[in-house]
């Protein structure tokens, strides 16, 4: 993430070093980034006025790759995200390690599930983006429960 010019200038030396692929993202902003800094007292407003209560799963916060349960801990990385880098490989490492092996990536594209391929090839991930795709994943998700020891 970051300027255009400096992510064109990384595409080119990816390139010079033989990189196997080299694929800018189709992106609306800088996220996950500094230059995300102008937002974060805007988002720190909206994240304090809203009620967040302890979640009944832990949420794993992509700035830590690990577990966030309290109110608190959430806000905070939930700020803290906007401007640092994504763990996403750390994240899905550590559900792994948890027992997870089911997926569902959420919305119109299949970038995650992609990803997740080349962390683990035997996950399970599923793309879930109308009504008729979450009716398969949850029926496939009951069936896995089933098996679950």
């Amino acid at each position: 993430s970051g300027t255009r010019e400096a992510v064109a200038r990384v595409t080119e030396l990816a390139r010079e070093q033989k990189a196997k692929r080299v694929l800018p993202l189709a992106v609306s902003g800088a996220f996950h980034s500094r230059l995300m800094k102008p937002a974060e007292e805007r988002l720190r407003r909206a994240v304090m006025e809203t009620k967040i209560v302890e979640p009944k799963y832990p949420v794993i916060a992509n700035v830590s790759a690990l577990p966030v349960t309290q109110p608190g801990e959430i806000r905070a990385a939930l700020l803290r995200q906007l401007c640092s880098p994504v763990l996403w490989e750390k994240s899905v490492r550590y559900l792994i390690s948890r027992g997870v092996a089911f997926f569902m990536e959420v919305g119109h594209g299949r970038v995650l599930r992609g990803l997740m391929r080349r962390i683990d090839k035997s996950l399970k991930v599923v793309n879930v983006q109308d009504p008729d795709t979450l009716g398969k994943a949850l029926d496939e998700l009951k069936g896995r429960a089933g098996d679950a020891p």
